[in-house]
């Protein structure tokens, strides 16, 4: 038993090596969403102003001939609390949204602009809140042919996508107290059922709220480490309890190293299903698009 533990972990530890590389680059990523409520449907383009003038690969103009287009509309933007432009920009005209899904700027404002009538509409200052941040604007009675309105400032409304994050978390939890479920069927009993159950649930919330509130605006590699490491610790947290708790009152013991054993290989599992299904989750609903997906408070 102790040399298959031993296996085990090397496995476990090349696999979760091989894991960070292999996602680092497609797997789920920071993102900032905002929607345009009641957006007409005349030409217009949107960017996130940065308080910062670089954010990973984006960062201010600084050539010396302007940019031309778009990108030199929004570069010559001027705000009035020295926010930047970082040459990034969308077409909210149509999708009335935008996602900003790599590096998004920890401290922003949104930016509008009605190329036809070279009007800009700027928000107010507003900052991400967690992993994924969602925003919204409503804009009734916002008409690019009224010049006054670039004098007032943007309402945004901060919300959160609790449908999207709950869907994400049943799917954690179905898919982890399945493993767990399967790997202790010789030793499985009504009351260790029950343990395993509270046990899972309790420690998938922990790490849900922390992957959504603790990790803002952090990069991937920043994100799968963290991860790993909060696997590690619900590792831990639930061997502790297994090894309590599993047989006592009972007649049939299970011995220490099978717990040990049976704790690493299910958490592993569920580690690798879990790092899976955030790339294909997140896939699926970007494929869907905001409209199907929109925050339900």
């Amino acid at each position: 038993m102790k040399k298959a533990i031993t296996l085990l972990i090397t496995f476990m530890l090349a696999c979760i090596t091989m894991s960070v590389t292999a996602f680092a680059d497609t797997g789920p990523k920071p993102s900032t969403i905002v929607n345009f409520e009641n957006l007409s449907d005349e030409e217009c383009y949107a960017t996130l102003l940065s308080s910062h003038s670089s954010t990973g690969p984006y960062s201010a103009w600084e050539g010396e001939e302007p940019p031309e287009g778009i990108d030199g509309a929004f570069a010559g933007y001027k705000d009035k609390d020295g926010y930047y432009y970082l040459m990034h920009y969308f077409k909210v005209s149509e999708k009335k949204s935008l996602t900003w899904g790599y590096y998004p700027p920890p401290d922003f404002k949104i930016l509008l602009y009605y190329p036809a009538h070279d009007l800009f509409l700027v928000s107010e200052k507003c900052s991400v809140y967690a992993f994924d941040s969602y925003f919204s604007i409503d804009m009734t009675g916002i008409s690019p042919d009224n010049k006054a309105l670039s004098e007032m400032t943007l309402t945004v409304s901060a919300e959160y996508s609790y449908l999207r994050e709950f869907i994400g978390f049943a799917l954690r939890i179905i898919i982890t107290l399945f493993i767990e479920i399967y790997f202790a069927t010789k030793f499985l009993n009504k009351r260790r059922f029950l343990i395993i159950l509270i046990t899972n649930l309790v420690t998938q919330l922990g790490l849900n709220l922390a992957l959504n509130l603790l990790l803002i605006n952090k990069d991937i590699l920043t994100y799968l480490i963290c991860y790993i490491g909060l696997e590690l610790a619900i590792g831990v947290i639930e061997t502790v309890v297994y090894l309590i708790a599993f047989n006592r009152g009972e007649a049939e013991k299970v011995s220490v190293s099978t717990i040990i054993f049976y704790t690493l290989a299910a958490n592993f599992l569920s580690f690798m299903a879990g790092v899976f299904i955030a790339f294909i989750y997140r896939l699926v609903f970007d494929m869907l698009g905001m409209d199907l997906i929109s925050p339900i408070i």
